[in-house]
């Protein structure tokens, strides 16, 4: 396993010196035939598993048809697998491949039986938590989330004086059921309890938890405890920087990532995350290296098409990326998926239709706010002023005194001329967070266009004290100062300026030539 884990497929020497002394080590035989997997030799895999059947006939039956499905020869896998229940009807091995095949196949009614099964009956407490998980994506697919609800309240009400591995597994799925529909509240209710655990499930649920309702901080320390206590399990690393990932700390996410390519050596979906990263830290040279390097090793990822789109959209080169990325999207709809994607297309004046992917994918979403958001300041960004002023309006209807919403919308609402509502939306913002520089700005801003100078300085001033170094901040009180007769001052502060975009370079352009 170790000299597997590294890459050395002398590996397969040393599982064939074990078999050949206890033919009874099943773990052997699968790591054996997946070995072969692993070096492209399906036919040798497939003979290990023949091998096998001499010694084990049910177990090697299962191995066998486990290979054929790897080979997505799903007719031949059935087909071992229906033989091997005849013989043995209740093998955990045999029965769980046969409900993923009916799964992967959606014949969901079949899969759900055997799901149902297994929870409720098999004394295999390893592949408890991947039934349950497998269970909620069935139910998924048939939105019927209720039922399932139902039955794992009812299997807990059943062990409801038991503290077993068996209840804390049905505790997490629940939790998980409850994630998935955003109902967050629930989930902590039934975890929080046991935040002293060292059970993977059970942490990993708890910091999606905290993910999910934003609470960064501890969703954070969740999953650095989750590293802490399984520092080798590639999905610790993942969790955690995805977590950054999703509050844009990129640089610290492309640091994590290394750590974890340190900690768990020669493991693809590692580089993957650390690739995406890097990306996303438009460090494009050293992703590109890693992809290339990774080819190199005969290994590749279906990202990688996303990737190369995101990087072409990063270089500019818009129908490329546009090209690339709805091929992605095509193939793996998500809503990861769908912001680049939209992003190349509105710099292809088709804004229009990125936000619909946008709202493709929110629309499937039980977690719906925050992309909400998104898509509001998405059409705002990139012209579709009316589109925006509607999602943005439907926000202010669903939480009335939301800071962002009202902050964003009045900014809105001074690029479409409506300077009055962006003054009354601005205020309402800074009534709820008063010494936000942000707030403060925003109703500066809406002054000046109401030509109410004076006091739009006052504010404007107090917003770039506390925020010197924001280019949006210092071009506006450029623009004051210049328009209340302070030139001097505002030369003063072109003269430090450094643009970070071709939209700041044309504003102080215009201001440098009205001095």
């Amino acid at each position: 396993m170790v000299k597997l884990s590294s890459g050395d497929q002398s590996g397969i020497e040393s599982l064939e010196s074990a078999v050949e002394l206890d033919n009874t080590l099943n773990e052997a035989w699968s790591l054996l035939a997946q070995a072969h997997m692993q070096a492209n030799e399906p036919q040798k895999a497939l003979a290990v598993a023949k091998r096998w059947q001499a010694v084990n006939e049910v177990d090697g039956l299962v191995l066998e048809s486990y290979i054929y499905q790897q080979l997505n020869d799903d007719t031949q896998a059935r087909g071992l697998l229906d033989k091997a229940l005849s013989m043995e009807p209740d093998n955990f091995a045999a029965m769980r491949f046969l409900m993923l095949l009916n799964a992967r196949e959606k014949r969901f009614s079949e899969a759900r039986e055997l799901a149902e099964k297994l929870i409720k009956t098999s004394d295999n407490l390893d592949g408890k938590y991947q039934l349950v998980l497998t269970l909620i994506n069935i139910a998924i697919a048939q939105n019927d989330m209720a039922s399932v609800e139902s039955l794992f309240k009812s299997l807990l009400n059943e062990h409801k004086d038991e503290e077993t591995s068996y209840t804390l597994q049905l505790k997490v799925g629940l939790a998980t059921l409850y994630n998935y529909q955003g109902e967050y509240q629930k989930s902590l209710e039934l975890l929080e309890p046991l935040d002293d655990s060292k059970d993977f499930f059970v942490l990993s649920a708890l910091g999606e938890t905290y993910s999910g309702m934003n609470d960064f901080n501890n969703a954070k320390a969740t999953f650095q405890r989750l590293i802490d206590v399984f520092p080798r399990d590639t999905r610790s690393w993942v969790q955690y920087v995805n977590l950054l990932n999703k509050f844009n700390l990129q640089r610290d996410a492309v640091d994590s990532a290394a750590r974890a390519e340190l900690a768990i050596p020669n493991d693809p979906r590692l580089t993957v995350l650390s690739i995406r990263a890097l990306i996303r830290s438009k460090a494009i040279e050293k992703a590109q290296q890693k992809m290339k390097a990774m080819e190199a090793k005969g290994n590749s990822s279906p990202m990688f098409t996303l990737f190369e789109g995101e990087i072409a959209l990063f270089n500019k080169d818009y129908e490329t990326a546009s090209n690339l990325l709805t091929q992605y999207y095509n193939d793996y709809p998500s809503w990861d998926s769908a912001v680049p994607l939209a992003n190349a297309l509105a710099m292809q004046d088709n804004a229009e239709l990125g936000g619909k992917y946008l709202v493709q994918q929110t629309a499937k979403s039980h977690s719906k706010l925050r992309k909400i958001h998104y898509i509001a300041e998405y059409y705002a960004k990139n012209g579709e002023q009316d589109a925006a002023s509607e999602y943005y309006q439907a926000l202010l209807e669903l939480i009335p005194e939301d800071f962002v919403t009202l902050n964003n919308y009045a900014n809105l609402a001074i690029a479409q001329g409506n300077t009055s509502k962006a003054v009354e939306l601005a205020q309402k913002a800074l009534k709820i967070q008063p010494n936000s520089p942000y707030a403060m700005d925003t109703l500066g801003w809406a002054l000046f266009h109401e030509n109410k100078y004076s006091d739009a300085l006052t504010y404007i001033k107090k917003a770039h004290a506390e925020l010197p170094k924001n280019n949006e901040v210092t071009l506006h009180l450029i623009e004051l100062l210049i328009a209340t007769g302070s030139k001097d001052k505002a030369n003063g502060l072109i003269n430090r300026f450094k643009p970070s975009n071709d939209a700041e370079k044309s504003t102080l352009a215009r201001l440098s030539a009205n001095i």
